[in-house]
Order: C-alpha cells, then sequence, then structure tokens
C-alpha cells in the first residue's frame, strides 16, 4: 500500500475531462484570479505558471502534487517584495470533504519546507478550484480560499456573477 492509499486521497478527478477543463480555465485565467484574490500583488510580476507542481520532503521525496502554482509578488516598501505563492487545488466533484482536507492540509504542512535560500518573505496561499460548494463552508473554517469558476466573473472579477 502507497502513502497515498494510507492517506486516502489518492485524486481519481485528475483523469477525467472535466478536470482538465476546470485545469484549462485556470490556466487562462489564474492572473485575473490572482489579482482578484490578491488586490496588493503587482501586476506584470507573476511567475511562471506550473502544472502538476511536486511538493517534496526535506530528504526531496515526492509527497504531493500541486495541480497548479503561481508565484506572485507584493511591493510593500521599495526594499521589501514578499512573495505569495499561490497553491490551486482543482476539484470538478467532492466525493469527500475530509479527504479534501486531508490534501489541503498536506499541501500547507510541505509547502512550509520550501526554498528558505530566498531573500524575501514568501507565504502560501491554498486555493481550492471547485464548481461544487459542498465543502466551501469547511474549507473556508479551516483557513484555506475556496473559488467556484462558476460564479467567478471574469470581466468584472471583484464581483461575482449573481451580484450584477
Amino acid at each position: 500500500m502507497s502513502w497515498r492509499d494510507k492517506l486516502k486521497w489518492g485524486d481519481e478527478s485528475l483523469k477525467t475531462p472535466e478536470h482538465d477543463a476546470l485545469m484549462l480555465w485556470l490556466n487562462e485565467n489564474c492572473v485575473t484570479v490572482a489579482q482578484s484574490l490578491f488586490p496588493k500583488l503587482v501586476a506584470n510580476r507573476f511567475g511562471s505558471i506550473e502544472w502538476e507542481k511536486p511538493l517534496c520532503s526535506m530528504n526531496g521525496s515526492i509527497l504531493c502534487f500541486i495541480d497548479l502554482y503561481m508565484e506572485g509578488v507584493e511591493q510593500v516598501r521599495l526594499d521589501y517584495f514578499p512573495i505569495h505563492s499561490l497553491l490551486f487545488e482543482v476539484k470538478p466533484k467532492i466525493e469527500s470533504i475530509g479527504e479534501v482536507l486531508r490534501q489541503l492540509k498536506s499541501y500547507e504542512h510541505y509547502s512550509s519546507i520550501g526554498d528558505s535560500s530566498s531573500f524575501h518573505y514568501k507565504k502560501s496561499h491554498i486555493i481550492l478550484v471547485s464548481p461544487d460548494n459542498k465543502a466551501k463552508d469547511i474549507v473556508l473554517q479551516n483557513g484555506f480560499m475556496f473559488l467556484n469558476p462558476d460564479e467567478f466573473d471574469i470581466d468584472e472579477p471583484t464581483r461575482r456573477k449573481e451580484d450584477k
């Protein structure tokens, strides 16, 4: 039995067309989404977008994969630019809230082991992207962010579709 089986979060949705569709939507709109969620991030100061980024233990063993990863920079002072790591987990449908929380909490734990050689402060933000609102309140209650792409208005990202 693998460690993923023991943790009980092998992501079967990864193999579905719905997952691919959400990933393609997020890939196309992630800068707009990031600026909407974090308005202080500097426009045109985003790092590369990486699909299926591995999170590793201190010894380099791959522990899990982030569906979509990107970094943004916030200018606080002329000499201080905190880096914000945005870790997006995509779920077309939430089968088990507990399983999703284990996955997000693993990301939270292992993302804090990152690169300590960086001169600038780094803050990780974990965002669950799903059209299934079943887990939204619990995800938010546990300190993570939630984004329903069906409720996100690309034309006016600070406004929900239903608020128009």
